[in-house]
């Protein structure tokens, strides 16, 4: 996928455990090569930090620190001008090879999202051959209820292109035009579409409120479980809306009646007009390969369908993964203080993550609700709490970025009645629409009860999180000030060590009640 033209001369490509040091013309898009196989995909001034006038360094992708220790001779291909260039690295003080794999010896390569996963290039053929016929699976259910889908984006291109899925990715893609042009009657539609794959045993995952994803049984298509992503494509007024982010003024005969494309020797149903429905998603240099590409969604589109069908999922990605890697710690030092400074009954803990706080506060019988924004983190949550036994435990989603979902847990939470609420590590870890949406969640939890918001926050900006993420420190100072435009009086904070495995060696913990409600509020110490 392209969505420029030449990219120029690469002079010179270094590595160390730092990164890809590159030489040359920023304008470059190169693909790693190990052992001849593509493993990694990335724009030089795009993806890169500047050293020099010349020079970029670009860092070593999440996925990919794990498994950089040995030596190997790279590649490095320049998508756009074929020029090959090769570094000698030496990482991580291994002395063996370097290798790219699973543990039963399965290639492995960094998806268009930077995840490492067995993309399309890694998989035998015909395991693809599969994966298509999951999607003419998927595509025959929906046929047999009226409703004519069609492969898109990189299903599309790729056949489209040569017929072939694209090395670089690792689901497919397929989408309908929704029978109705109001985004709470398309919404309304793609649930009713996602329970009959549920009713046919496929298990489902909502992604927006326009598209989900999913997951065909393995029986259906032999050895390899096949993620198809559903997307809704919908007109308003004079404008067509494809999930997740195209907006275009193509008319609905783009779409149908519907055509047909090959894919890995297969016919399967597609656009009527293919390339115009591709050069609204990609661009005019769609048919130039460009595994490194990344979409450019206009604003306006991308805040539209954000605000109709999804919601904002900032930083979701960092936290699903920075979850499915953390290692367990068992409670804080914080759930015991919670503990001696919460009054009797139940306690809302917002951004819970696995849990570990909110079972050592449930364990005496307190009911205890646990919120957090990543599913890996709640899923990881329900588990130790169903095998630890813990009945007054619970885990719900929430989205802090996403106002109306907060307004609406508030009021649940307000009818519920809470003695407390508390959130460890998490101010700091949210940008400031996100801080607010705290607060209000807070002010309806407990303008009732009149109970405490107890937090622990980071004191100064840290070098980083597990991770590499950057805390949005904030002086108490203005939290104190933010909490006051809710109705809160704060105390003076505690500053205490803290025991976390990153480079922070001091936090704060605020007590902050609703105004009018305890006149005596104090600092609380530990």
């Amino acid at each position: 996928m392209n969505n420029g033209g030449p990219t120029g001369d690469v002079h010179a490509v270094a590595v160390d455990d730092r990164g890809v040091l590159v030489r040359g013309h920023a304008g470059a898009r190169l693909s790693m090569l190990l052992h001849g196989r593509r493993v990694w995909s990335f724009a030089v001034a795009r993806d890169g930090r500047r050293l020099s006038e010349t020079e970029f360094l670009i860092p070593w992708p999440r996925d990919l620190q794990p498994h950089l220790h040995g030596t190997a001779d790279l590649v490095f291909l320049d998508v756009g001008t074929g020029e090959r260039l090769t570094a000698r690295a030496s990482l991580g003080g291994g002395s063996g090879e370097l290798t790219l794999t699973t543990e039963r010896g399965k290639p492995l390569a960094l998806d268009k999202h930077g995840r490492l996963q067995r993309t399309f290039d890694t998989i035998p053929a015909e395991h693809r051959v599969n994966v298509v016929e999951g999607i003419l699976a998927a595509i025959g259910l929906l046929d047999d209820h009226g409703v004519e889908a069609f492969v898109t984006y990189g299903c599309l291109l790729g056949a489209v292109r040569d017929g072939r899925l694209i090395g670089h990715d690792d689901d497919a893609d397929i989408s309908y035009l929704a029978a109705s042009q109001h985004p709470f009657e398309v919404i309304r539609e793609s649930y009713a579409l996602q329970r009959l794959f549920q009713a046919a045993g496929w298990r489902t995952v909502r992604m927006s409120g326009a598209d989900f994803k999913v997951v065909i049984p393995q029986e259906v298509v032999g050895a390899r479980q096949v993620a198809i992503d559903v997307f809704t494509s919908f007109r308003r007024e004079h404008e067509l809306l494809m999930m997740p982010n195209v907006r275009t003024e193509l008319p609905d005969s783009a779409l149908l009646p519907r055509g047909r494309v090959t894919l890995e020797g297969r016919e399967v149903p597609a656009p009527a007009d293919a390339p115009a429905v591709l050069e609204a998603a990609y661009g005019p240099g769609w048919r130039v390969p460009d595994p490194s590409f990344k979409p450019a969604w206009e604003r306006t589109s991308r805040r539209r369908t954000t605000g109709w069908m999804r919601g904002e999922r900032r930083n979701l990605g960092f936290w699903n993964q920075h979850w499915s890697r953390a290692p367990g710690r068992g409670p804080s030092g914080f759930a015991a203080w919670v503990a001696d400074h919460a009054p009797a009954g139940s306690l809302v803990e917002v951004g819970c993550g696995r849990g570990e706080d909110a079972m050592l506060l449930a364990s005496g019988g307190r009911p205890v609700l646990g919120l957090d924004y990543s599913p890996v983190a709640l899923r990881a949550a329900g588990e130790a709490v169903a095998e630890a036994g813990v009945g007054t435990a619970r885990f719900e989603h929430l989205n802090l970025y996403d106002t109306r979902q907060v307004l609406a847990r508030g009021g649940r939470l307000a009818r519920e009645g809470h003695a407390a609420v508390c959130a460890r590590m998490l101010v700091d870890a949210l940008t400031e629409d996100g801080r607010h949406n705290l607060w209000r969640l807070a002010r309806s939890a407990l303008r009732g009860s009149g109970g405490p918001l107890l937090l622990e926050f980071a004191t100064r900006e840290t070098r980083g999180v597990p991770g590499g993420r950057r805390r949005d420190v904030v002086p108490a100072a203005q939290v104190a000030r933010e909490l006051a435009a809710y109705g809160f009086i704060a105390g003076e904070p505690a500053t205490v060590p803290w025991t976390g495995d990153d480079d922070d060696p001091r936090v704060q913990r605020l007590v902050a009640r609703m105004e009018g409600v305890s006149p005596d509020v104090r600092t609380q110490e530990r």
